[in-house]
């Protein structure tokens, strides 16, 4: 019956995948670095990952809920979720 909410934002966990920076959190990483084949001689893009610890590490995670939290133009991906079972 626990909850936690955990929100990214922009700069802090991911950035622009036009701009291949590292995000600012230490649990941020740029993950891939790499060009769109339709794109010939643009710039690199990149995706991000996000490192994020059960912060009930004595409860198992159930469920998780994504959901857009942001207005304006801008478009987000999730391309992937992995969990790590840890024995205890």
């Amino acid at each position: 019956g626990t909850e936690h909410e955990f929100s990214m934002n922009s700069t802090e966990h991911f950035r622009d995948w036009w701009v291949p920076a590292k995000p600012t959190s230490p649990d941020a990483h740029v993950a891939w670095i790499g060009r769109l084949a339709y794109e010939i001689g643009r710039p690199q893009v990149a995706m991000f990952l996000t490192a994020v610890a059960n912060p009930h590490p004595d409860k198992t995670v159930r469920r998780l809920k994504v959901r857009r939290a942001f207005s304006g133009g801008a478009s987000y991906i999730l391309a992937a979720i992995t969990a790590e079972l840890v024995a205890e």
